[in-house]
């Protein structure tokens, strides 16, 4: 008689797409998590709309292939397909959300920025965060704002160029040694005065209804690098 051979079960084979797929999911979900929801303008939606629409448009696609192909792996396309689902609504309602303090901030930066650098700085200081503020009241550090914007004359008007951005981010962010959960954004733009034009760049943080500077660069000669005030690392005063 002959002897029977034990039956092998065959295993499936994984598939590689959605497993890539899944990778990019879980990405997606720390990113999403550490730097929180952008928004810029109006073309980035759009463009974030698209990209999240082929990711979903792929996930499903990969996992229709895996199940003709009899693939393993089918939970892991399941998983894909709803983070990108939600990840793209998150990122679609948190940008709506953010529209009109993007708007604030565009006329903060075309209203406020002009005053910067006149009457000793006062309209820098009155915008500023308390770290800055304190940062400008030193003498050294006035004298030496004035004396450079003494080329630039009277500040006429600021006007966001074509490169110029402006951004507003909702999430978590370094506060000097920690982790901070709030509303902050950056612009550039550029001012014209009375002798000469120059680039700004701000960092700022929403509080108490307002924008206020946290950092910034400025650019006198625009044919050359940004000075980099690097304002964080500036010793406490001393008596």
């Amino acid at each position: 008689m002959e002897e029977e051979k034990p039956h092998i079960e065959k295993t499936r084979k994984t598939s590689t797409f959605l497993v890539i797929l899944f990778i990019l999911a879980v990405l997606t979900i720390i990113g999403l998590a550490g730097s929180g929801i952008s928004y810029s303008n109006i073309v980035s939606l759009l463009w974030t709309s698209v990209i999240g629409g082929f990711l979903i448009w792929l996930a499903y696609y990969a996992k229709k292939r895996a199940v003709k192909k009899d693939l393993s792996g089918i939970k892991l396309g399941t998983f894909t397909i709803y983070t990108f689902i939600i990840v793209l609504i998150i990122q679609i309602i948190g940008s709506i959300a953010l529209m009109s303090f993007a708007q604030k901030l565009q006329n903060f930066a075309t209203t406020q920025t002009p005053t910067f650098f006149s009457n000793n700085l006062n309209g820098l200081i009155n915008n500023s965060t308390d770290h800055l503020s304190k940062v400008l009241s030193y003498g050294d550090t006035t004298k030496k704002l004035t004396d450079e914007f003494s080329a630039v004359g009277v500040i006429k008007e600021c006007v966001p160029e074509k490169n110029d951005t402006s951004i507003v981010s909702f999430g978590p962010y370094m506060n000097f040694n920690s982790v901070a959960i709030g509303l902050n954004g950056m612009y550039s733009i550029r001012c014209y005065g009375d002798k000469k034009p120059f680039d700004f760049q701000a960092i700022l943080e929403y509080k108490k209804g307002t924008w206020h500077v946290d950092d910034y660069q400025y650019n006198i000669d625009i044919d050359k690098d940004f000075n980099f005030q690097n304002t964080k690392n500036t010793p406490s005063q001393t008596n």
